[in-house]
């Protein structure tokens, strides 16, 4: 293992993400992403996000953007750059970019898309979790 490819290894393990919001919710859902990339980018893409080769990323909401950095086979990590549309019956619900060789909707996008759905989830939940119910306290 080279030196670089060290360093790479420990940039991922600490992972950034957007400033604004840490975890935001993306307009995708896995059946679209298996739909569009087909079922074995998905799978290749799941292996990815299990291995936290996603080293950061971030989403712009005005934008509908999530960008990031995927680790891939070489020692320079892939940029992704994923931009969301509304869902029409038949239209594709994104377009995903990578500098990998595969170009578009390739297995870094999905994992890219499945590393920032499941943080999503996660924070969600650690959210209400730790938000107090109101309804047991009176309204004045």
């Amino acid at each position: 293992m080279t030196g670089d490819k060290a360093q790479t290894r420990t940039i991922r393990d600490n992972e950034l993400v957007s400033a604004n919001n840490p975890f935001p919710e993306i307009p995708v859902t896995v059946p679209q992403i298996i739909r569009q990339a087909g079922h074995r980018t998905y799978q290749r893409g799941v292996a990815y996000q299990r291995n936290r080769e996603v080293i950061r990323y971030s989403y712009d909401e005005d934008e509908r953007t999530l960008t990031g950095l995927v680790n891939g086979s070489t020692i320079i990590p892939y940029e992704v750059t994923i931009r969301f549309f509304p869902a029409v019956s038949g239209s594709a619900t994104f377009t995903a970019r990578c500098t990998c060789p595969v170009l578009t909707d390739c297995k870094h996008a999905v994992a890219l898309m499945l590393t920032a759905l499941d943080r999503a989830s996660v924070a969600k939940k650690r959210h209400s979790a730790n938000t107090p119910d109101r309804s047991a306290y009176p309204v004045p």
